[in-house]
This record gives structure tokens, C-alpha cells and sequence, in this order.
């Protein structure tokens, strides 16, 4: 099962850390001022003048258009402008592609990279009780997905059935990993007997317990794993 605890590993560390192709996701506002350095680096690392529009803000050109100011179509756009234009566009990108769906909605009225920004340090910096309000309630759940969707074909039939469970959107990606370890034991105790297994039912819910490997007993924890890698 170790290739299964890498590949949560690896989705983990990088959607939490980031990549040079993609930026750092905050996974819960509680790690705000960690997010936010990591994304400083990110922005630098990529391209340096990206921080000229989150920091100084972006004004869209006008032209005259039948005697009135309007906005000049992309098209019109001579080329400082279009760069000035993308790297507006790629800031508010990659600050939105950083919010998970919940906080996706509660920021989705700022349309520039600036006033994102700054919104989301006004709401995150210092003040516990925003944060309460604003705490994700099920912080793993696009992760847990990631994970089941790189999972073999042989679990299929298994991952349906978690999906069927109300409980589903509630779990980790601990218990995820866990259970998916637990099946996958129980298919080799299956084809090594060559009898039916009876499954245990709780193994398609999600529950706040540890889920436990079948074989050594010990609770995979993806949490200990990071640890041990950072």
C-alpha cells in the first residue's frame, strides 16, 4: 500500500505547498499567514512584475468609442497593455485558483487581483473571531477527490459506494486513505482464501475515528507523513 500513501502524500503536500505550476491552496483560513507566505513566494518565484497589480491595482484602458469613454476591447490592446492586462488576469487567477469552494463564494465579488487581496488579509489577519465564522467545514474534500480519481479500476466499484454515503463530504483524506487501504487488504485476504469476505459495512462511511491498516495495526496518519517530509 505504500504506493496509495504516496500518492496522498504527494496531493497533499502539493496542493497545501504549491508547485512552479501552480500556486499554494489555502486549505483553512487558520493557516492564513502561512498560506500567505507561501503565495509571496510563489507570485516571486513565477514572475516578479505580478506584484505590480495585487500592490499598486489594475485600470483597464479606455478608448472613444461614438463619443463615449469605453473599455478598449482585448483585441485593441497594444502590447505593454496586454501585458499589463495578463498579469492582472493571471494574479486574480492564481489568488482565486488558491480558495477552495467555500471561501470561493464568499470572495467571488472582487474581480481584481488588488481588492481580492486585500480583502481576504482584512477578513483573515488577527481577528479569531472571523476566522471562526469563516473556518472551512470540510477542509479535504476536493483532496479526497483528487485522491479517489487517481485510484486503479479495481476500486471502482468501492469508490461508488463511498460516494453513495451521506457521510461522504465529511471525511478526511486520512480516512479516505485508510479505508481504501482496508478494501484493498480485504481483496488480497479474498483472492489469497479464495472464500467470500464479508465487508464491514463501516468501512464505506466516514467516520471520526482513525481507520486503522489492516496489516500492522497502525493508524496512517498523513499528518505524521508530512511531518516527516518537511
Amino acid at each position: 500500500m505504500s504506493n496509495l500513501q504516496n500518492l496522498g502524500n504527494l496531493l497533499n503536500y502539493d496542493n497545501k505547498i504549491g508547485t512552479p505550476q501552480k500556486p499554494p491552496n489555502l486549505l483553512n483560513v487558520n493557516d492564513y499567514s502561512n498560506w500567505k507566505s507561501r503565495f509571496e513566494h510563489y507570485i516571486s518565484y513565477t514572475d516578479s512584475s505580478l506584484w505590480i497589480p495585487i500592490l499598486e491595482g489594475y485600470k483597464h484602458p479606455t478608448h472613444i468609442y461614438l463619443n463615449e469613454v469605453m473599455p478598449k476591447p482585448i483585441s485593441k490592446l497594444d502590447e505593454e497593455e496586454k501585458k499589463v492586462y495578463d498579469r492582472e488576469k493571471k494574479d486574480h487567477g492564481s489568488i482565486t485558483m488558491a480558495l477552495t469552494r467555500e471561501l470561493f463564494h464568499n470572495f467571488r465579488g472582487y474581480d481584481n487581483s488588488k481588492d481580492l487581496w486585500k480583502a481576504l488579509q482584512k477578513r483573515f489577519e488577527g481577528n479569531s473571531d472571523i476566522k471562526k465564522t469563516f473556518e472551512l467545514k470540510y477542509p479535504d474534500e476536493e483532496l479526497v477527490e483528487k485522491f479517489l480519481d487517481a485510484l486503479p479500476p479495481k476500486f471502482e466499484m468501492y469508490i461508488t459506494l463511498m460516494r453513495e454515503n451521506s457521510k461522504f463530504y465529511e471525511m478526511t483524506i486520512d480516512e479516505a486513505i485508510g479505508k481504501v487501504q482496508a478494501h484493498d487488504m480485504n481483496l488480497k485476504r479474498k483472492e489469497s482464501s479464495g472464500r467470500p469476505q464479508i465487508q464491514d459495512p463501516s468501512m464505506y462511511h466516514g467516520t471520526s475515528s482513525t481507520t486503522k491498516s489492516s496489516g500492522s495495526g497502525i493508524p496512517f496518519s498523513l499528518e505524521t507523513l508530512m511531518r516527516k517530509k518537511l
